[in-house]
């Protein structure tokens, strides 16, 4: 459990990591350099492994890669430049929920009613998020969207993968996707990145770093080992937690507050996220004890 502690806590931080990044490089290049650090690290193994991945999985792995990072991560971390690390932390925290609209609307998939009101207070909160910050200017409605879409990316990667990660080892599936997953957001990068211009500065060059061997490589090895020793209800609960620790680390490090308005928003998404991971796991355990 303590590897997945620590890979949400990694995760959580992201953000916070990126407003400082953003202070030495432009956001799109920021982002872009991260990604080619954590590819340099998984590069020799996927160069060693990549024969072995079945030629009929070459095209899912383009595409899941695409969604992970042109749509997601690149645009999640653009709409970062414009709001506050706080509020783009919060709108994070509506995922749980974009993986049961994502999979209602694409895949068919059931959703329950209570999921439905859930998403309904999650919406509520977002608006009252972006109301409750019109006169400071904090959150951007602009940046909440990118951050929004890039989420709904990622919904849609999570779908998409599974049936490929039942057939790939996890080294070598992770290996794959930072490889091909940076590589095809370059293209998007240099097309963003409107200031090449780099301001030295020690924190900067550490957020950059952090952000592609912590963020990009490290939490992800550090949750797949944490998966296989916690059991699913658990960890299902604890990544709930994930965007209660992102406003927390932001307020921490960056001093980001929220107006009353806003807190309330922000307490109404991540309640309904969590809840909608909690209520799941709780149904089945249930109805496995009257089993």
């Amino acid at each position: 459990m303590l590897y997945i502690i620590i890979a949400l806590f990694i995760w959580a931080s992201s953000f916070t990591a990126g407003k400082y990044a953003y202070t030495m490089f432009d956001p799109a290049l920021a982002t872009q350099l991260r990604f080619f650090i954590a590819m340099m690290i998984v590069l020799p193994f996927f160069l060693k492994t990549r024969k072995s991945i079945d030629k009929s999985l070459t095209k899912k792995l383009w595409g899941i890669s695409f969604l992970m990072f042109p749509i997601g991560i690149l645009m999640q971390f653009m709409g970062l430049s414009y709001t506050s690390a706080s509020s783009a932390v919060v709108v994070i925290g509506t995922e749980p929920i974009l993986v049961l609209i994502v999979g209602f609307l694409v895949f068919g998939q059931k959703v329950a009613w209570f999921d439905w009101l859930l998403s309904l207070v999650a919406l509520i909160g977002i608006i009252l998020l972006v109301l409750g910050s019109q006169n400071d200017g904090a959150v951007d409605l602009f940046g909440l969207l990118l951050v929004f879409i890039a989420g709904a990316g990622f919904a849609l990667s999570i779908h998409a993968s599974k049936a490929v990660m039942s057939q790939m080892d996890n080294k070598i599936y992770t290996a794959a996707i930072l490889v091909k997953g940076s590589l095809l957001a370059l293209p998007f990068s240099l097309v963003l990145i409107k200031d090449w211009h780099i301001e030295f500065s020690w924190l900067g060059l550490f957020a950059t770093i952090y952000l592609g061997v912590c963020c990009s490589w490290l939490a992800y090895k550090l949750w797949n080992l944490g998966l296989n020793k916690t059991p699913a209800h658990i960890s299902g609960m604890l990544i709930s937690l994930e965007p209660v620790l992102g406003v927390m680390i932001a307020f921490a490090f960056l001093g980001e507050r929220m107006t009353d308005l806003t807190a309330f928003g922000s307490v109404l998404v991540i309640g309904a996220a969590m809840l909608s991971t909690i209520i799941p796991i709780l149904k089945d355990k249930k109805a496995k004890q009257v089993n």
